[in-house]
C-alpha cells in the first residue's frame, strides 16, 4: 500500500441550501482524473453534504472561505479509518468539525493507498439569504441563550438584525434601553415585559408582540415553563445592540445601557413599550383568499417608522408573484411550511426554523409547497400596507 498526496482539488461551495438547483457549480476536475476515479466519485457523491457543512460554518459569516487539508488513513477496502486536519485556513470550527465527521464515512473503493492527503477549498459566493436556527452560534448557558440569525456578518443586513432569544423558567433580562427600536415576538412559552411604570408588567403569550421605541426602558422575564424555555424573536432597527453578544468589547459603544438601581424607580410618566395580543389583530385576506396577514405593528400602531411586524399564513400551492419593496428590507422567520423563494433570480428552498433576508429593492417571489406560517418584519415600515389594499 502507498501514500497518495493529491496534487490539487478546488471545491467551490456556496451558502445556499444543497437542494437548490443553482446552489452548486460543477465540481472541478481532480488532476485531470477520469470520471470513475475513486476520489472524484466520492467527492461528487458528497457534494450535497459538503454544502451543508459550509452552510453551518457560513451561518455566522457569509464571507467564509479558505482551505482544509485532510489526511485520511485508509483500510484495505478503501474505507476511511482515521481523519486528521493538517491545515485550516478557513478558521471555522463548525465547518471543520462537520467536514471531518463527513470524511470519516467515506470509502475510496479501488484506491490502492494506505493514506491520502486531500485539500478541500471553500469559496464564498459573496452573498447569502438564509440562516437556519441550528446553525447560528449559541451564546449563553444551559438554561438561557441567544442566537444572532440575520445581521451584517451573516447576510450583509445593514438596516436591522434578527435574533432568537431563549429564556429558561424565571430567567430575567434586567431593565435596559437601546439606541435602536426593538420588536419582540413570543414564539413559545409565556413571559412578561416590564417597564418603569411599576407593577409586574404586561403578560405575554405565544403570538403576542412588543414594540419598544428607541430609548424606552424595558425588561423581559420568562414565566413558563418548568422544563422548556420561552423563545422570543427579537428585531433591532437599526442593527447594533446585538454586537455586544458576539464581541464583548463592543459593550461600550452605547447601543445598550443597563439601568442602574437609582434609575429603576417607578415613574408612571415614563414612556412604555407597546404590547399587542396576536389573536386580537384581524386577519386580512391576501392572494385572492389563499393567504392571510395580521399586521401587529405598523407606523400607526408603534408610533414610529423604524419597523413593521406581520404574521403571515399561506395555503399550500399559493404563489406570491415577483415584487420589490422600494427602500425597505424584509426579514422573515418561518414557523411552519415549505416552499421555494426566488431572490434576484436565485432559487432558495425555504423550511421551518429558517430566517430569510431580502435586501431593499430586490425582486423576489415565493411558491408554497405546504401551508406556511411565518413572522415577517419590514424596516422601515410601510411595505406591509399593501396587505390592507
Amino acid at each position: 500500500m502507498t501514500h497518495t498526496r493529491l496534487a490539487w482539488l478546488a471545491l467551490a461551495c456556496v451558502a445556499l441550501l444543497p437542494a437548490a438547483a443553482d446552489a452548486a457549480p460543477p465540481l472541478p476536475a481532480v488532476s485531470a482524473a477520469p470520471d470513475d476515479d475513486p476520489i472524484s466519485v466520492v467527492l461528487e457523491g458528497a457534494r450535497v453534504a459538503l454544502h451543508r457543512c459550509y452552510e453551518k460554518g457560513a451561518a455566522d459569516d457569509y464571507r467564509l472561505a479558505g482551505e482544509l487539508l485532510l489526511r485520511l488513513e485508509l483500510a484495505e477496502s478503501g474505507a476511511v479509518r482515521g481523519v486528521e486536519l493538517l491545515r485550516d485556513s478557513v478558521g471555522d470550527a463548525a465547518l471543520a468539525a462537520c467536514v471531518k465527521m463527513l470524511a470519516a464515512s467515506w470509502t475510496f473503493a479501488g484506491l490502492s493507498s494506505s493514506a491520502l492527503e486531500l485539500p478541500l477549498r471553500f469559496d464564498s459566493p459573496g452573498w447569502q439569504h438564509t440562516v437556519r436556527v441550528e446553525d447560528a452560534t449559541r451564546h449563553g448557558d444551559r438554561k438561557s441563550a441567544l442566537r444572532v440569525l440575520l445581521d451584517g456578518a451573516s447576510v450583509a443586513a445593514d438596516r436591522a438584525s434578527l435574533l432568537l432569544l431563549e429564556l429558561g423558567p424565571r430567567r430575567d433580562v434586567p431593565l435596559h434601553r437601546h439606541t435602536s427600536a426593538e420588536v419582540i415576538f413570543l414564539l413559545e412559552g409565556e413571559g412578561r415585559v416590564r417597564d418603569l411604570s411599576g407593577g409586574k408588567g404586561h403578560k405575554l403569550r405565544a403570538g403576542d408582540a412588543v414594540y419598544v421605541p428607541a430609548g424606552v426602558a424595558h425588561g423581559l422575564t420568562a414565566t413558563c415553563c418548568k422544563r422548556s424555555p420561552s423563545r422570543f424573536l427579537v428585531l433591532y432597527a437599526p442593527a447594533g445592540p446585538e454586537r455586544a453578544i458576539v464581541d464583548p468589547a463592543a459593550r461600550g459603544d452605547g447601543a445598550t445601557v443597563m439601568l442602574a438601581k437609582a434609575e429603576r424607580t417607578p415613574d408612571r410618566s415614563a414612556p412604555v413599550p407597546r404590547v399587542v395580543g396576536g389573536e386580537s389583530v384581524p386577519a386580512l385576506p391576501i392572494l385572492g383568499g389563499k393567504g392571510a396577514a395580521r399586521i401587529l405593528f405598523d407606523a400607526a400602531a408603534s408610533g414610529d417608522r423604524e419597523a413593521a411586524l406581520t404574521r403571515l399564513s399561506l395555503d399550500a400551492e399559493a404563489v406570491v408573484p415577483e415584487h420589490v419593496h422600494a427602500g425597505a428590507a424584509e426579514l422573515l422567520f418561518v414557523l411552519a411550511g415549505r416552499g421555494t423563494m426566488t431572490i434576484a433570480g436565485r432559487h432558495v428552498p425555504i423550511e421551518p426554523g429558517m430566517a430569510v433576508y431580502i435586501p431593499p429593492d430586490t425582486p423576489h417571489s415565493f411558491r408554497c409547497d405546504s401551508k406556511l406560517d411565518a413572522v415577517q418584519f419590514y424596516t422601515p415600515a410601510g411595505a406591509e400596507q399593501r396587505f390592507r389594499r
